[in-house]
């Protein structure tokens, strides 16, 4: 255990909307969010700049796939959970899951969710 046992990231993917994004990252500044991936929306970064007051980093990058890898080089050794984040009737509870070590929490579409 040390610091980046408690790493904790937010990757998003497929966001229409870009006044929802300044809500994201705001909760994601309170929950201690290291750092956010923003899938496939650069022309969003602009925007989060100033809706977000820059209260968390944010890299763009093209595919879930490029998230995936960017945060699994911060951490060599393994340890990086991805936990996709669903409303669905089968989905785990959040709250039943104890997320050790560094973790990216990934939301989707505000319609589709992950799914679309």
């Amino acid at each position: 255990s040390g610091p980046a046992s408690n790493f904790c990231y937010l990757i998003i993917f497929n966001l229409n909307k870009r006044n929802n994004l300044g809500a994201i990252l705001r909760s994601a500044a309170a929950f201690g969010v290291r750092l956010v991936m923003l899938v496939g929306r650069s022309g969003f970064k602009a925007f989060c700049k100033k809706s977000g007051q820059g209260a968390v980093p944010i890299e763009n990058v093209a595919s879930v796939a490029a998230a995936a890898e960017a945060l699994r080089a911060r951490h060599p050794d393994g340890n990086l959970k991805i936990c996709g984040v669903e409303i669905l009737p089968q989905a785990a509870s959040l709250h039943s899951c104890p997320f050790l070590g560094p973790t990216a929490f990934m939301v989707g579409n505000e319609r589709g969710g992950l799914t679309r």
